[in-house]
């Protein structure tokens, strides 16, 4: 029901998910800017919802209806 917490651990899966593609689905090449580019990305996201994070862990985050 958090909606920044769903988007901050979708932006983190994000790196995981290349790199299961590059090792088992598709190769990607070069690798490194691309995974560079997606925790960028993710760090990023992280960084924008740091507010929200404060708030979820204080217990005051207000939740999706």
């Amino acid at each position: 029901r958090y909606v920044s917490l769903g988007s901050i651990l979708a932006a983190s899966v994000i790196p995981i998910f290349v790199l299961i593609q590059n090792a088992f689905i598709l190769p990607i090449e070069p690798l490194a800017p691309v995974l560079f580019a997606t925790i960028a990305g993710a760090g990023l996201i992280v960084l924008a919802h740091r507010e929200n994070i404060r708030r979820l862990m204080s217990g005051t985050e207000s939740k999706f209806k």
